[in-house]
């Protein structure tokens, strides 16, 4: 059973048995995920792969720093744009 508060109500602060934070999210970090790569820049599989935070938008390019590293290719990316692509999540 979720916990709960001594009046019987559930503890919406208390994250017993799954669940995170308001603003967070889980993200499993095992294996490869499929997702969509915006550019048109060709990658190669080990390939950096960062996000666009201010859109979450994955793309070939760190922006000079700006954008963080998301994780790296696993299969060659073409130059289609929004093609999806096996990514290993950086950890």
């Amino acid at each position: 059973a979720p916990p709960t508060n001594a009046d019987a109500t559930l503890n919406p602060a208390d994250h017993y048995g799954g669940g995170t934070p308001t603003g967070n999210a889980s993200v499993l970090l095992v294996g490869v995920h499929a997702v969509p790569v915006s550019t048109t820049t060709t990658r190669a599989i080990g390939d950096p792969i960062y996000i666009i935070t201010a859109t979450n938008v994955l793309t070939t390019t760190d922006a000079t720093g700006a954008n963080p590293l998301f994780g790296h290719a696993d299969e060659p990316k073409s130059s289609t744009a929004n093609e999806v692509i096996r990514v290993r999540i950086a950890n």
